[in-house]
């Protein structure tokens, strides 16, 4: 599997794999401010939809679907896990994680993750999320501002909620920043009527599902103008990708039956674990690419376009 830093623009492919090491923090940007930025860094946002598969983008969500038509895209991108936890966990510590790794009070890892690099590479550093499980240390650590809103609302509600937290709290940040937005998009579409059953059954069932799930995903994606418009291209980097996707047993490439074929955490089936991705920003050259990409790889993708 290729790495999507390969991809990313000449100058980041040029790096060898592997060679994109992260300093270990040795101060706190809100204390020491007068700390200098490594010449030439770039404003970067990373935004994660839940529980969203390519085939939602596809149908429900055209803002989306022309970020990933407009910039560098990739025809098939893989998550590390079937689930939200390992998933980011993943990207932020740039190995493979596990659901464990994150139980309450559990300080799962020595390593740095991604926001402690940035941040002592003089990077602000933000994350806010509407999905109440990255309430845990190991994605608070190295963040000037974090904002985890507890479960409570409709999906568009905690969705709005979160980008205007985000818009907020962005505006407020010195150059260069990194963000982080986790939105819950296709999260919770079956939370609106507790009658029906898990999983659903029969077709007409797994249609209704399907429904809900493509209007969630299309109330978030109409959101997303006002992140896109915090960060044009030719001010910085800009990825736009889901932490897993959703499997209906109906639908996708593997039209499969019975209660092990909905939903995710289930397996490795394409509708679970291929993902969007795409990406645009200064020396991003649009277009395709067909190899295929891991969505960890962009914790080096990210220190890469750092500088």
């Amino acid at each position: 599997m290729s790495r999507v830093l390969e991809s990313v623009a000449p100058v980041l492919a040029s790096l060898l794999l592997g060679c994109v090491p992260g300093p270990e923090p040795t101060f706190d940007r809100a204390s020491d401010p007068t700390i200098a930025p490594p010449a030439g860094a770039t404003d970067m946002l990373m935004i994660v939809l839940d529980t969203t598969n390519r085939a939602v983008v596809a149908e429900a969500m055209p803002v989306a679907q022309a970020f990933l038509d407009g910039g560098l895209s990739w025809d098939r991108a893989v998550s590390p896990a079937n689930e939200t936890l390992p998933s980011v966990g993943s990207i932020m510590q740039d190995r493979f994680s596990e659901t464990d790794d994150f139980a309450p009070g559990e300080n799962s890892t020595a390593e740095t993750t991604l926001a402690e690099k940035l941040k002592a590479a003089g990077y602000s550093t933000l994350l806010v999320s509407a999905n109440e499980v990255l309430d845990h240390e190991v994605f608070a650590r190295g963040n000037d501002v974090v904002r985890v809103q507890p479960r409570g609302s409709s999906v568009e509600t905690a969705d709005a909620d979160a980008v205007a937290a985000f818009v907020e709290a962005w505006e407020a940040l010195p150059s260069p920043r990194f963000g982080w937005l986790q939105l819950l998009a296709g999260h919770d579409y079956l939370a609106q009527d507790e009658d029906v059953p898990w999983p659903p059954q029969g077709g007409a069932a797994l249609d209704q599902a399907w429904a809900w799930y493509a209007a969630d995903a299309s109330a978030t994606d109409a959101l997303l103008p006002q992140i896109f418009d915090l960060l044009p291209a030719e001010d910085g980097l800009t990825v736009l990708t889901a932490d897993h996707g959703e499997l209906f047993q109906n639908r996708g490439p593997l039209m499969l039956g019975g209660p092990d074929t909905f939903g995710h955490g289930k397996g490795n089936s394409p509708m679970e674990i291929e993902v969007p991705l795409g990406m645009r920003g200064p020396g991003v050259v649009p277009g395709v690419r067909g190899k295929p990409a891991g969505t960890m790889d962009l914790h080096r993708t990210f220190l890469a376009a750092a500088g």
